[in-house]
């Protein structure tokens, strides 16, 4: 027992501190949720028949036990594998989830050095495709894919000089992501090396999405200009993908651009137009949507100038230009690809929230295997949005972390059950009997609705 004498500003008065075990108390109650919601999923049980590495220690830890432990760790906002050490700590997290034991970081990071390509191959899709199993979406759903780069110090596989926009000349991973809009759910994602463009091996990744949703309807495919190439577009349409991609605006693009001679206009400022497109290295051509913007009219003017050798050919205007199989309208289909813009959003996320470019290992499948983990934490979260909060309205991660997820709690037996209480104040305490109750009475497949 310790005593502190303190003083306040509206009286003098002694608080008696008393200190206690860290293990009877967590700040961390609100993660049961998550674990509620992977029971009902069905997921735990999936996690065990996984064909995750295995040591050959005969006192190794289960691969069940560290894939959640990093599981938490993310939803804790952990961006490291030491930050593991909290969960380690806590006797009430551990007890939640019947671990008998917590690995420590240096176990968690040799787990994924054991990680392969064969491995990574099996595993995720299987955990990807079983998410998908469970859930009814609606309508056909649209397919958002777009990449983004990761920049990496030091001397880490598969980490190599290529297109970094941020950081020209440094190091750096190469993903692939896609999203299903409006839903917040990450259908697959792929870690590549640093010196691969934005669609190398698009082919497979797209047949795997396409695995991955199994008998769900694609109703079309968004992409931006660095999917704007034969061999995208060959994989999209050897699918029977509609698809609406970003035109890349070359030199062949312009041209195109400035022969268009119907132009109509939609809005003040605004005039939409279509023709073909066939660029040198295509096998056939394509139709191609064309907005363009008056400057000065209208306000939120974006897109490209005309410049060719260096001469703007169309002073008035600036461009943009979609590659599309769809027969909608052209001004249809720029506001269909507008809808796009989200993704960016959704990145942002990951990487602040979920940390996708922190966690690295030396060897690179270990790598990607703790990339597609936190896109796999990433959909869990966004589960708990869709079948949980049954709002309307997107909700991000991080006020969702403070408000249910750091909530000091304690376990306590009564009459030989183990109870987890959690101390919230009253309009909080009517949220988490919601949510509770909402998990409780899934029935899968559940139908969800987009935010």
């Amino acid at each position: 027992m310790v005593y502190i004498s303190t003083m306040t500003k509206s009286q003098d008065k002694d608080i008696r501190i008393e200190l206690v075990s860290q293990e009877e108390v967590s700040v961390c109650g609100g993660v049961v949720l998550f674990k509620q919601l992977m029971e009902r999923f069905k997921i735990r049980e999936l996690l065990r028949t996984l064909p995750f590495p295995a040591s050959k220690h005969k006192n190794s830890y289960d691969s069940q036990t560290v894939i959640e432990t990093f599981l938490v760790n993310v939803w804790l906002g952990g961006d490291r594998f030491v930050h593991c050490e909290a969960i380690r700590r806590d006797r009430v997290l551990r007890q939640t989830f019947g671990w008998r034991r917590v690995p420590s970081a240096s176990t968690i990071s040799r787990f994924f050095n054991r990680f392969t390509y064969s491995i990574n191959h099996k595993v995720f899709p299987a955990l990807f495709k079983h998410v998908f199993g469970y859930i009814d979406i609606e309508d056909g759903v649209i397919v958002d894919i777009d990449s983004h780069v990761i920049t990496r110090y030091g001397m880490i596989e598969g980490a190599e000089v290529g297109y970094n926009p941020k950081k020209p000349g440094r190091r750096s991973h190469h993903a692939i992501v896609a999203f299903i809009d409006k839903y917040y759910l990450c259908v697959n994602g792929w870690l590549r090396r640093g010196d691969t463009t934005a669609s190398s091996n698009v082919e497979n990744f797209i047949g795997e999405v396409l695995d991955i949703l199994g008998d769900e309807e694609v109703s079309l495919v968004r992409a931006d200009s660095g999917f704007c190439n034969q061999r995208s577009l060959e994989a999209l349409e050897k699918h029977d993908l509609k698809y609406v991609v970003r035109a890349r605006m070359t030199k062949g693009v312009k041209r195109v651009l400035l022969n268009m001679l119907q132009w109509r206009e939609v809005a003040d400022g605004i005039e939409v137009g279509e023709g073909e497109l066939k660029l040198w290295n295509w096998r056939k051509g394509r139709r191609v949507v064309a907005i363009r913007f008056r400057k000065g009219v209208y306000r939120d003017a974006r897109g490209k100038r005309l410049l060719i050798e260096g001469e703007d050919l169309s002073p008035q205007w600036t461009y943009q230009a979609f590659v599309t199989n769809t027969d909608l309208d052209p001004y249809e289909v720029w506001e269909l690809y507008r809808g796009r813009a989200n993704v960016e959003n959704r990145i942002k996320e990951l990487v602040y929230d979920f940390g996708i470019d922190q966690f690295n290992v030396r060897n690179f499948w270990g790598t990607e295997a703790a990339f597609r983990l936190c896109l796999f934490a990433y959909n869990i979260v966004s589960l708990l949005r869709l079948v949980g909060l049954r709002t309307q309205k997107a909700v991000s991660f991080k006020n969702l972390r403070s408000k249910i997820v750091f909530l000091s709690s304690r376990l306590v037996t009564h009459s030989g059950n183990t109870i987890l209480k959690i101390g919230v104040s009253v309009g909080v305490m009517k949220f988490l009997r919601m949510l509770l109750e909402n998990i409780h009475n899934l029935s899968p497949p559940v139908k969800i609705f987009a935010m």
